[in-house]
């Protein structure tokens, strides 16, 4: 071990060396490695505070309004209240959750897009009949500094419907920093 200050941990090795930090196994070998205190990892999670009105057979990207948590500031509601954006290269976890208003006429499309064009990855379901249907996707994508991740939704039953706000899980959108 060669040096530890303000939750930045440098370590050189020859070999392999078993390391663990916040309850996460590491195991490296034959390179130096920083590791970050898994507090200040970026990481976000965001949602809105109300439901959204989404017009039939239109394609529409969820706007958000507050963090439950927002390190390294990924999310900034007064410029780019849409977005996710990687203040890191490296390797993300990232979801999203949405609660449609019952109808049962049509489907319910949920989507993550990168830098607003790719979509990196999508559900699309039946509407439930009698009830609201929920939705929820994750994917692991490399970003670079500077990349930004959407969620956009996309519904066809005929009439403007909801995406509804639930506590906790609608509509919600995370991504956490895992891997360089």
């Amino acid at each position: 071990m060669r040096k530890q200050l303000k939750g930045v941990l440098n370590i050189k090795i020859g070999l392999v060396v078993i390391f663990t930090v916040a309850a996460t196994l590491l195991v490296f070998a034959s390179r130096t490695h920083t590791i970050t205190a898994a507090g200040s990892l970026p990481n976000a999670r965001i949602y809105n505070t109300n439901a959204t009105a989404i017009m039939s057979s239109y394609t529409t990207t969820l706007d958000f309004t507050n963090a439950r948590w927002n390190t390294s500031s990924m999310f900034n509601a007064s410029t780019s209240s849409s977005r996710l954006t990687a203040p890191t290269a490296g390797i993300y976890d990232i979801s999203a959750s949405v609660n449609w208003g019952a109808n049962s006429s049509g489907f319910r499309e949920l989507d993550i897009l990168y830098n607003g064009v790719t979509k990196i990855v999508s559900s699309r379901v039946p509407a439930m009949s009698g009830t609201s249907t929920s939705q929820a996707v994750s994917t692991q994508y490399k970003l670079n500094v500077g990349d930004f991740v959407e969620v956009q939704v996309f519904q066809n039953s005929g009439s403007d419907l909801n995406v509804l706000r639930a506590n906790s899980y609608s509509p919600e959108f995370a991504a956490t920093y895992i891997n360089p």
